[in-house]
């Protein structure tokens, strides 16, 4: 069973704790933000009893091995970019896996960061691109490209 774990506690974290419904062989162990209210209020609607406001203490204390990290991609209310700082931050744990939501940079030198750190970590990191290999959606664009339906 693997052990799982989601920063950030808003907006499309739900559909990511939603999809351990379907999920056999991982659990959602502890979630993770900074924002108290939000971070209870994610935990009960999911059921997740370990829950922090310092990631840190998270992945030190849980050991995911697998991270969602589903922030916003700068710091609210700034254009701060955290993309890079998260991810360092999970592979300084040695957290063996990481999905991100996308878009993983938003200028060019957190893009070069994260760049060199993929060289550096053993982390996999993968970035959420939301369906675009579900079979449903591999069906409509071969109905597309066969000229069945659109232009």
């Amino acid at each position: 069973m693997f052990k799982c774990a989601i920063l950030g506690c808003r907006g499309r974290a739900r559909a990511h704790a939603k999809a351990y419904e379907d999920i056999t062989r991982g659990t959602l162990a502890a979630v993770c933000d900074m924002n108290e209210e939000a971070l209870n209020e994610f935990g009960d609607m999911f059921g997740v009893n370990q829950r922090y406001t310092d990631i840190d203490q998270m992945l030190e204390k849980e050991k995911p091995d697998l991270l969602h990290i589903v922030t916003a991609p700068v710091l609210r209310g700034t254009m701060q970019p955290i993309r890079y700082p998260l991810l360092k931050i999970a592979s300084d744990h040695k957290v063996p896996s990481v999905i991100i939501e996308k878009p993983i940079a938003m200028m060019g030198e957190d893009w070069r960061q994260i760049r060199d750190l993929a060289e550096q970590t053993e982390t996999k990191i993968a970035v959420n691109t939301q369906l675009h290999f579900h079979p449903q959606n591999l069906a409509l664009k071969r109905d597309v490209a066969e000229g069945k339906i659109g232009e």
